[in-house]
């Protein structure tokens, strides 16, 4: 789909090829955008993400657009910013946080987007797949990080960052914590195994 020069204004597909991983490099400057499309659809960058705000931004704009044109030429250049927050280093613990909140609030900026679009009013279960498949989007970038802590620390570590809406969030965020922890389970395990087939292959 990626060299598919203009893609299908059917949302259903469009949905599809994007939990399906087809539709990738969403990056906001990548596009070319009418103004007055983006005021007209109130499509503005979640205030509240601190990282991948503009992954899930595109979100919306895939959602919204009826037409949308691919094209395959490298136009543009991207300049690296030594002081951006991508780049400044942080503790595990700290980039752990970091993706907890963008999977919370990205969730609910991602589902008030769809609230506004009939069609996932209509056919819930592809609403169920792109929160699915933003919940994937963010927890890739744990694993890293995900083996690094105990589930212990980690969850203590959530618990004060998170405290206070521990009353609004707090079925969800046990939740993300057991989920990292079996990230973190599923990476040791597969350390093992690579390790105890090297030995076997000497």
């Amino acid at each position: 789909p990626e060299d598919k020069p203009i893609l299908e204004n059917n949302l259903e597909w469009r949905v599809k090829e994007l939990v399906a991983w087809h539709l990738t490099s969403w990056a906001p400057w990548r596009r070319f955008l009418r103004r007055k499309f983006l005021l007209e659809n109130e499509i503005f960058f979640p205030e509240n993400l601190v990282i991948c705000e503009d992954s899930i931004w595109t979100h919306a704009l895939l959602f919204r657009a009826k037409k949308i044109i691919h094209m395959p030429l490298a136009i543009h250049f991207y300049r690296f910013s030594e002081g951006s927050l991508t780049r400044a280093e942080r503790t595990p613990l700290q980039d752990i946080n970091l993706v907890i909140n963008a999977v919370i609030q990205g969730i609910e900026w991602i589902g008030d987007v769809m609230d506004k679009v009939p069609f996932f009013n209509e056919k819930p279960e592809y609403r169920y797949a792109v929160l699915e498949h933003i919940t994937k989007l963010y927890f890739s970038m744990l694993q890293k990080n995900a083996v690094k802590v105990s589930p212990s620390e980690m969850y203590l570590s959530i618990k004060e960052e998170f405290g206070k809406f521990f009353g609004e969030y707090k079925n969800v965020v046990p939740v993300l914590c057991t989920i990292i922890n079996g990230y973190r389970k599923i990476i040791v395990e597969n350390k093992a195994q690579i390790a105890e087939l090297k030995n076997k292959s000497k």
